[in-house]
This record gives structure tokens, C-alpha cells and sequence, in this order.
């Protein structure tokens, strides 16, 4: 077991309190005695921003330093809080320091306010941040330390937070466990395969809700089958007057028969009429086309050699197209290289006049170049003529490194010149050249063009091909013979007259319609048949799914008693580690179902609502159970102790924060006035 105890505070400047510093405090009770507002939760704030640089409330953000009249911050104070602990009987000094920083103005000896910096101080040694929350942790846990120095804290947290802490510590009961303790848990643990518990039981909810809200629908649909059958009719009346009605229809379609067999004669004597005419028609349609080629062959006209001519004058057309458009690109680049050689000539006679110039230049010596400009004095003979050396020497190496740079420059412009030059002549020549192919290639388009139109002048002037057709076809003496006997056989056709059989087909189909308006009462008995089955399978369904409900309610009931039992078991195990007070971790639904929760009880009041003492014993047993369980006591700060004339045991120290009029802050005793007011 850890024992954490604390054995002395300071705090400097820190909220309210200027200075106020306690030591050799007592390992098992102590007593802070203070008005209200006189800084006692002040104590239990330090100490916690002092370990993890908050507040009760968890907040890092808030106001620590001492304020001014006007509530604003003290400029120039540091805030701090220093404290020494026991861990296990061995001294640990931990110090935090809140410093303003102030930076120097440039060029004055004022400096400006520039935020605040946190030292932190472990064992007398500063540590970084990282550093130093790694040393308290190693103590202990921030969010343990705080559930177990404040009575209050534990219940504070969220319902979940709370649940489980307290789970945590028994531990809790698995499914598996659970199963083997009874034969129905062992039934549903096979039953749920590769599924949870909880995925389990949400599937038979919705099997149930399906099921009943099928049970629910079966009735209303039974009762629309009912309603939808046909009152029952005398079913051989109906088919005995089918059959009388079918009987009259085959006397109606004889009569209907035998008056169009005279007129199916006529029609036969014009079909043999009409296929003989057509036969001759065949003939004269052989003749005709024959007659047509002919035409054709008097009236064709041969213009080979005119299209061959044609072809080879598109050719040489695009040739001569495709030379003319390369000499324009020739004239284009020409013009540019003109321009380009221009340009390098230029630059030429230029780099000429430059080097010219240079090559003409002389050193020339003036009396005061050789005159001391500090003092006005003529440099000695020996002097002057070792100064003039050095400039001439200096002055040709300098003419030689310009007059080399023009030369080089001057070879570059030579060599661009022969280039441009050459390229030029050699485009100038393509360009005589194609000139030469142009005037060959429109010669022969002249010639050609000539050709052809010799070719055409020498054709015959065509015929009329139809004119010619037409004649053939008045000439031909087998087209008259076929046109007479096509016209002989077309007199023998004769025009054929219906008969009327109107009356009877509207009979017909009365008769017809009446048989199917009595087939369709007969089918009624189909229909009804069909109802009647598919009611008795609807009332089958209905018994079923009473059993299937049934059945599956009683799995659910098995997974509900399972839950119960759990839950049962939990918070029996939960509670045991309690003296005080009791948590109630489960919430039971009118169903049945149970809904996890984590309500604290004092004498089966909710923590909440009792009053204070009971509130503090009942954290200081919650916070006796989480020491035992985590191997660790620290200090405990109770405020409003007061309230409470008896605590419960513990084995934490405990740092009481009593209310008492007019008191300053102070251990040990109340302090009225500057006096000790002894207790005793």
C-alpha cells in the first residue's frame, strides 16, 4: 500500500492568499479553521494546480493571481505554491512558480509585459513539464488522486464514468461463467452461434414484432377473403344452357358456310383467269428488259480515254499545286536569313569600329599622376618609374583582354555569316530549281487539257436512250400478240357478289356473348374454391405463429432472467465492498428489461438528496474502497466539516476546512481578532 501524506504548504500570492505557509502537519487529522471566503477550498486548489496545474473543477484556465481593487491580476508578483509530501515515509518537495516575463525595449531601459512562464521544481531540481508530470504520475494518477482526496468527487463524475470504476474493480462476471451455472443459459448459449448476446436478443425482438404484427393482420384478411365470394348460382342450369347456346352457333356458322360456296366458285374460275394473265405478263416482262439493253447498247457513248486523261490531269495539278506551295516557304525563309545576315553584317562593322577604337588606344602620363594624394609630394625618380611600369603593364594586359573578347566575338559573328550565307544560296538554288519544275509541270497541264478537249470534240452526240426504248417496244410484234391475249383474258373475269350473312354473325355473337357472361358465373366456383383454401391456410398460419410467439417469448424471458442474474451478480458483488452506501447499477423497465445505470445510495436515499454528513461518510467509504483497491491513501480535504460530528475510519490523512465566524485562516485552532481560541 501507498501512503501519500502531506506535510507542509506554502502559497505565495496565489488567488486570495498572499502568503500563508503550514507545516509539521499531522499525519492522520488536521484542522483548517477560516470565515467564508477566508481561503480554505483555496488550500485544496493550490494543492491540486501545485501536482497537475488545475482546479477542483478541472479547469487549467482560470485566475490564479492575487487581485487588485479593480479584480484585475497584481502586476509583478509571481504566483506560487511549494509543499512537502511523504510517499511511503521518504520527503518529496514539489514547487510550482507562475513568473511574469517582462521584455527590454529597444533603446530604452523600460520593459514591456510579455505573458507569464510556469517553473516547475521536483526534489529542488527544475524539471520540463513532461518531465515533471511523469514524476507525479509515478506518485499516482491524476484522475485516481482526485477521486480519492474529495468526498464529492466520485459522485460527481458521469453515470457510465461511475459504473465503470466500480465494475473495474470486482470485475465482471463473464457470459461463459454464466452459461454453465444453469441448463436453460447453456440451451441459449447454442443457440446464439457466431452472434452477441445482445445481437441475439435484438433478433428476437424483431422476429417477435414481425410475427405479432403478422397474427395481428391474419383476421382482417381472413374476413376480406369471406368477403370477397360469390354468392353461390345452380351451376348445371348454367351449363346446360352453354351447351344449348354453343349448339345454336353451329347451325348459324352452316348456314353461313353454304351460302359462300357459290361465290367461292366465281372466285375460283378469276384466280385461274388472273394466273394465266400473269404468265403472259412474265413473258412480256422477259421481252421488255431485253429491248431495254438494247437501247442501251445503241445509245452508249465511250469517254475511257477522256477519263484516263482527266485522272492524269489531277495529278500533275497537285503536283504542280504542291511545288508552288514549297517555293512560297522557300521565299519566306530567304527573306528571313536576308534579314538575319543583315542583322550579323551590322554587328560586324560594329565589333570592327569597337576593336579599331581599342587597338588605337595610348597610355599617356599627366604630372599628377605621380603626386602623393595625403601629402602633396612628388614620389622619388626611382618611384615614378617603377609606378609607370606598373601602369603600362597594367594598361596593356587590360587592351589585350579587351581587343581578345572582340576578336572571339567578332569569329562567333564570321561563323554565323559563312552559315546564313550558305543556307541562303542553297535555298535561292531550290528555289530556281523548283521554278523549273513549276514551268515543266504547267506545260503539261496545258498539254493534257488540250487532249481532252480533242477527245471530246471527237465524240458522237448521244441518242435518247427512252426515245429509242419506246420505238423498240411499238416495232415488236411479240409484245402486240401478248397485249391482245392479256386484254382477251381480262374480259373473262368476272365481278363477284357477296352474299349477306350480316343477320347471322350479329346472332352469332350475341349467342357468344351469353356464353361467356354464363362462363364467367361458372368460374365463380374456381374462385370461391380458392378463397375457401387460402382461408384455411391463413387460419393454419395464425395457430403457428401463436406458437412461434410463445416460443420465442420464452427465449426472451431466458435472456432477460440471464441479464437479471448478471446484473444481480455484479451489483452484489459491488455493494459488498461497501459500508455506507450502496449503488443500485441496474434499472428494471416494466417489461422485465433491465437498463444499466449507477445510482448511489446512503440508507436508500440517493446520495443527492441526503444531506451533508451522510453525503461526506459516504464518499469517504467510497474512496476507502477505491485506496484498498489501487494500494494507495492520500490526503483527504473535507470541506464544510463542520456539518459532520463523527466520520467513519479511514486509513487516508485528513485535512478538515471548517467554517468558523470572524476567523482568519488558520491550523489547529480558530484565530478571532489575532487569539487562539482553544477548542478543548
Amino acid at each position: 500500500m501507498k501512503n501519500i501524506i502531506l506535510k507542509s504548504l506554502e502559497l505565495i500570492n496565489f488567488k486570495g492568499i498572499c502568503h500563508a505557509k503550514f507545516d509539521d502537519l499531522n499525519e492522520k487529522e488536521n484542522s483548517f479553521f477560516g470565515k467564508n471566503e477566508a481561503g480554505k477550498t483555496t488550500l485544496f486548489n493550490a494543492f491540486l494546480w501545485l501536482l497537475f496545474g488545475k482546479d477542483l473543477n478541472n479547469r487549467k484556465d482560470y485566475e490564479i493571481k492575487t487581485l487588485d481593487s479593480e479584480n484585475k491580476p497584481t502586476k509583478g508578483l509571481n504566483a506560487e505554491v511549494h509543499a512537502v509530501l511523504l510517499v511511503n515515509n521518504e520527503e518529496v518537495t514539489i514547487s510550482r512558480i507562475y513568473k511574469e516575463k517582462w521584455k527590454p525595449i529597444k533603446g530604452s531601459e523600460d520593459k514591456v509585459f510579455d505573458g507569464h512562464v510556469t517553473e516547475l521544481i521536483f526534489n529542488s531540481v527544475p524539471v520540463a513539464l513532461k518531465e515533471f508530470n511523469l514524476k507525479i504520475s509515478e506518485i499516482v494518477k491524476e484522475d485516481l488522486f482526485k477521486l480519492i482526496t474529495n468526498p464529492l468527487a466520485f459522485e460527481a463524475l458521469e453515470w457510465k464514468e461511475k459504473r465503470a470504476v466500480l465494475v473495474s474493480i470486482v470485475g465482471e462476471l463473464t457470459d461463459k461463467e454464466l452459461f454453465d451455472s444453469d441448463k436453460d443459459f447453456k440451451t441459449l448459449e447454442s443457440k446464439l452461434s457466431n452472434k452477441t448476446l445482445a445481437e441475439y436478443d435484438t433478433q428476437l425482438k424483431a422476429s417477435i414484432k414481425k410475427s405479432k404484427e403478422e397474427k395481428e393482420d391474419t383476421p382482417a384478411r381472413i374476413d376480406e377473403l369471406k368477403r370477397s365470394k360469390i354468392e353461390e348460382v345452380d351451376f348445371d342450369l348454367i351449363e346446360s344452357q352453354i351447351s344449348n347456346k354453343k349448339t345454336l352457333i353451329a347451325d348459324i356458322d352452316s348456314q353461313i358456310e353454304n351460302s359462300g360456296k357459290s361465290v367461292q366458285k366465281v372466285i375460283d374460275a378469276n384466280t385461274k383467269v388472273q394466273q394465266e394473265i400473269q404468265a403472259l405478263n412474265s413473258q412480256k416482262s422477259e421481252i421488255e428488259i431485253n429491248l431495254r439493253s438494247k437501247a442501251k447498247q445503241e445509245c452508249f457513248v465511250d469517254t475511257s480515254n477522256i477519263d484516263a486523261l482527266k485522272s492524269k490531269l489531277k495529278l500533275k495539278e497537285s503536283e504542280r499545286d504542291d511545288y508552288a506551295n514549297n517555293r512560297s516557304k522557300l521565299n519566306s525563309a530567304i527573306v528571313d536569313y536576308q534579314k538575319q545576315i543583315e542583322i550579323l553584317q551590322n554587328k560586324k562593322n560594329v565589333l570592327v569600329a569597337s576593336y579599331n577604337t581599342e587597338n588605337a588606344k595610348q597610355l599617356i602620363f599627366n604630372d599628377g599622376d605621380f603626386i602623393c594624394p595625403c601629402c602633396s609630394r612628388s614620389f622619388d625618380e626611382s618611384n615614378i618609374e617603377e609606378k609607370k611600369q606598373e601602369l603600362t603593364s597594367k594598361f596593356n594586359s587590360d587592351k589585350t583582354i579587351s581587343l581578345q573578347s572582340i576578336i572571339n566575338e567578332g569569329n562567333q559573328v564570321k561563323e554565323q555569316l559563312e552559315v546564313s550565307n550558305n543556307t541562303l544560296i542553297s535555298y535561292q538554288n531550290k528555289l530556281e530549281e523548283q521554278k523549273e519544275f513549276i514551268d515543266k509541270l504547267t506545260n503539261e497541264v496545258i498539254s493534257i487539257e488540250d487532249q481532252i478537249q480533242a477527245e471530246t470534240n471527237n465524240l458522237q452526240s448521244p441518242k435518247n436512250e427512252q426515245e429509242v426504248y419506246q420505238t423498240l417496244i411499238t416495232n415488236d410484234a411479240q409484245i402486240s400478240k401478248l397485249n391482245i391475249e392479256i386484254s382477251t383474258l381480262q374480259s373473262k373475269i368476272k365481278e363477284v357478289k357477296q352474299a349477306d350473312v350480316s343477320e347471322l354473325k350479329q346472332h352469332k355473337q350475341a349467342l357468344q356473348s351469353e356464353i361467356d357472361s354464363l362462363t364467367e358465373k361458372k368460374a365463380s366456383k374456381s374462385v370461391n374454391e380458392n378463397l375457401d383454401k387460402r382461408i384455411e391456410e391463413l387460419s393454419s398460419r395464425e395457430k403457428e405463429l401463436s406458437q412461434v410467439i410463445s416460443n420465442l417469448e420464452k427465449e426472451q424471458f431466458i435472456i432477460e432472467r440471464f441479464k437479471k442474474v448478471k446484473s444481480e451478480s455484479i451489483e452484489k458483488s459491488v455493494n459488498n465492498l461497501f459500508q455506507t452506501v450502496k449503488f443500485k447499477l441496474f434499472d428494471e423497465q416494466i417489461n422485465g428489461g433491465l437498463n444499466p445505470t449507477c445510482i448511489a445510495l446512503i440508507d436508500g436515499v440517493p446520495f443527492q438528496a441526503a444531506n451533508t454528513a451522510s453525503q461526506i461518510n459516504a464518499g469517504l467509504d467510497i474512496i476507502n474502497t477505491l485506496c484498498k483497491a489501487n494500494e494507495v491513501t492520500a490526503p483527504i480535504f473535507i470541506d464544510n466539516r463542520e456539518s459532520v460530528t463523527e466520520l467513519i475510519p479511514t486509513d487516508s490523512q485528513i485535512i478538515n476546512l471548517v467554517v468558523w465566524k470572524d476567523s482568519e485562516l488558520n491550523l489547529g485552532c480558530p484565530k478571532v481578532d489575532g487569539e487562539l481560541i482553544n477548542l478543548d
